[in-house]
């Protein structure tokens, strides 16, 4: 609970100090909050963090291994969604083309009701430069789909 306790301070922190120009009113802070708990499964005495249930396995192969995300897919996206896209708090985003990322990527910059996470990190961001970044995590995923065809044919 503790836990919690400072979790939800720092994000009302963060959300009444971030964009004072914006003027935040109470019921947003609140919504903020309410995001932030759900992120947050209670138990006994010791909160545990909710994880994405799609994370997938990545095969291993040269071509990942060297692959290097961007500075700013590692400062944007690997908290939530971890340095191989692969999910942590946020989904996979594995299995995705460019245009369905930039498209989801968009709606979320431009709906602070969808997830008030991803509207206030993207409104920091230009369009082009989300749009390297959709690139980047599509053509990623490219290599790991090559990469567990080649195992698929393989193991036959």
């Amino acid at each position: 609970m503790k836990m919690i306790t400072i979790f939800l301070t720092i994000t009302l922190m963060f959300t009444a100090c971030f964009d004072s120009k914006n003027n935040k009113s109470s019921k947003e802070i609140t919504k903020n909050v309410q995001t932030a708990k759900s992120n947050f499964i209670e138990t006994d005495k010791n909160p545990k963090v909710k994880f994405a249930d799609n994370i997938e396995e990545i095969p291993t192969s040269k071509a990942i291994l060297n692959f290097k995300f961007s500075k700013e897919f590692m400062t944007h996206c690997s908290a939530c969604h971890n340095s191989r896209a692969n999910g942590v708090f946020g989904p996979s985003l594995l299995n995705k083309n460019k245009e369905d990322i930039l498209k989801t990527l968009l709606a979320f910059k431009a709906d602070s009701n969808k997830n008030i996470y991803m509207y206030e990190l993207l409104n920091n961001m230009s369009n082009k430069d989300i749009e390297g970044i959709a690139k980047e995590i599509s053509d990623f995923g490219k290599l790991v789909k090559q990469a567990k065809e080649e195992n698929h044919e393989k193991t036959k």
